[in-house]
């Protein structure tokens, strides 16, 4: 359980281009213990002398790891299915969450299976990479839930015996995150209010909605869906399904229904896509009728026709890769739009990489873009480019110089400038220490010159004290050694912090739901100190913290 506490994520900002300064906030306020964890975030700006205040969302969680699902309350995004949209909303939000057992996995992984004679070495090879060994005794065995990747593979055993003989089998697989195990469940259901207006107004809420999106796992094979919306004056139901077909890829369709003041619609969706380790293709399309309704379209828009898209991906081991992508969108209010999309990677040398890419608007304005760019790394952070575009009427070109900012502290830069049709400049410093990051930057584009500053860091509040640090973002802990300064404080065997006059160290970035293991150092400790443990394991929930206090 999460040590009560909480803390304040920062991020403040100035720019000053044209004469005019205009600077901006965000701040989210957390709080956390064993009832879950409540945040909130607000925005305030001023632009041009005129201040403004924003509330953009506030959200009670409450995770349960051993259901797999998270209980939210105030501001949410609504689940997606595969046809339906999400929605902004104001509400009550019970949804399957696989990240709070991070070592799970959803999807069903293939199985192989064999017998030997005598006791043996089982070795699992996946394309042609070892990644599990193990010993079997004399008799049938199998292997479940083979560690694969997804996509198009082989998965070859060799089962070695104690005699030395050998026997192998291969084995072709198709493995997808698209599917559910047999009898998983994946869900999410909403009851609110929907959110108008999120960024500018504070408290905008509209029509009253009931959402529900419910996924089956219901053979290896086989995914089912079940979509439904229920609003005022609208009414939304839809089925859909994932079948794998080993030998093709892929297949999905769904078919929903609408009722709103419009009359009755309908959506049909098709699709079909093969992941392969060399070669990957796809199509999907949707058709919808004029009076089709559903979230995330405006009660006065008309559904679009159809809305399509096909991809070609082709890798090779030494000539790149190649990708062609080609959407469509057809209206029925206003122009539609045809976009084709070519593009080609590949490593120069030892350490260069090449892309080049066209992108061809088949309608309005028909009109070709292309563009080539060339990277360098000259270093662990440092890396050298050059990004070229062409398009009718304007030629230009950006040389750029960066180097990152380190894991820890340290400093980073961008340098840029335009050559050809564009006349930029920018220069950009990048800094972060301990307690915060910062950035300062100066642009030139077109006689005009831009100035623009940030800073961001947190206060955490744990264990009755404060503690300044970069931004929270997933979760932390607080190490006290009471009575002890000085002390190093290890996570995963690598140093982070070192106990302040009150014995105790902020460790601002742990895994969520994972085991950190955390030490101290003994060697800083006098030799009359009593210890009884100089290592604890940390599981910490999402945006929460752990009050770790060491025995000594």
């Amino acid at each position: 359980p999460a040590s009560p506490g909480g803390f304040l994520n920062y991020d403040v900002s100035a720019n000053h281009a044209q004469g005019r300064t205009s600077t901006s906030g965000l701040l989210e306020l957390g709080g956390f213990a064993g009832w879950g964890t409540a945040q909130t975030r607000l925005l305030a700006r001023d632009l041009n002398g005129k201040v403004t205040a924003v509330r953009l969302d506030t959200t009670w969680t409450r995770d349960q790891p051993l259901k797999v699902a998270s209980l939210r309350v105030g501001d949410a995004i609504s689940g997606t299915s595969s046809w339906g949209g999400a929605v902004r909303f104001g509400g009550v939000q019970w949804t399957t969450n696989f990240s709070t057992q991070p070592g799970f996995i959803a999807f069903p992984l293939p199985a192989v299976s064999g017998e030997a004679a005598l006791p043996s070495t089982v070795d699992l090879y996946v394309n042609s990479a070892l990644r599990m060994t193990r010993e079997v005794p004399s008799g049938p065995f199998s292997s479940q839930d083979l560690p694969v990747t997804t996509g198009q593979g082989d998965a070859r055993v060799v089962v070695r015996d104690i005699l030395g003989r050998e026997q192998v089998i291969t084995q072709p697989f198709y493995a997808t995150p698209r599917l559910l195990k047999p009898g998983l469940h994946d869900y999410s259901y909403e009851l609110g209010f929907g959110r108008r207006n999120c960024g500018t107004d504070s408290n905008n809420y509209g029509r009253a909605l009931a959402v529900g999106t419910h996924r089956l796992g219901i053979t290896k094979h086989f995914t089912g869906e079940l979509h439904g919306e229920l609003l005022g004056h609208q009414q939304t139901l839809g089925l859909g399904g994932v079948l794998m077909l080993p030998a093709a890829g892929v297949l999905s369709g769904s078919f929903a229904a609408s009722h709103s003041d419009r009359g009755v619609g309908g959506l049909l969706e098709l699709g079909l896509q093969r992941q392969g380790r060399s070669f990957s293709f796809g199509a999907n399309t949707q058709f919808s009728s004029q009076r089709f309704a559903k979230l995330g379209l405006q009660p006065e828009a008309l559904a679009p026709r159809h809305i399509s898209r096909v991809f070609v991906n082709l890798a090779t081991s030494g000539h790149g890769s190649f990708k062609a992508n080609y959407t469509e969108q057809a209206f029925r209010d206003r122009q539609g739009i045809k976009i084709l999309t070519a593009s080609y990677n590949r490593k120069v040398g030892r350490f260069g990489n090449l892309s080049a890419s066209v992108t061809r608007l088949l309608t309005g304005d028909a009109k070709t873009t292309f563009n080539l760019s060339f990277s360098l790394p000259l270093g662990n952070r440092t890396n050298a480019s050059i990004n070229t575009s062409a398009q009718p009427g304007r030629e230009q070109a950006v040389l750029q110089v960066s180097r990152g900012v380190p894991a820890g502290s340290g400093l980073g830069y961008r340098l840029a400038a335009g050559v050809g049709d564009s006349d930029r400049r920018a220069a950009e410093v990048s800094a972060q220490n301990g307690i915060g990051a910062y950035n300062l930057a100066v642009d030139q584009f077109q006689g005009q010159t831009a100035f623009r500053s940030s800073a961001g860091g947190a206060v955490a509040f744990l264990g009755g004290s404060a503690f300044l640090s970069r931004r929270i973002t997933d979760s932390f802990a607080v190490v006290q050694v009471p009575g002890y300064s000085g002390v190093g404080v290890y996570a995963d065997n690598q140093q982070v912090a070192r106990t302040d006059a009150n014995g105790s160290a902020l460790l601002p970035r742990l895994r969520p739901y994972q085991k950190n293991t955390v030490r101290i150092e003994q060697a800083d400790l006098p030799l009359d100190a009593q210890i009884d443990a100089v290592q604890l394991d940390a599981v910490p929930s999402l945006r929460s913290g752990l009050l770790l206090k060491f025995p000594v």
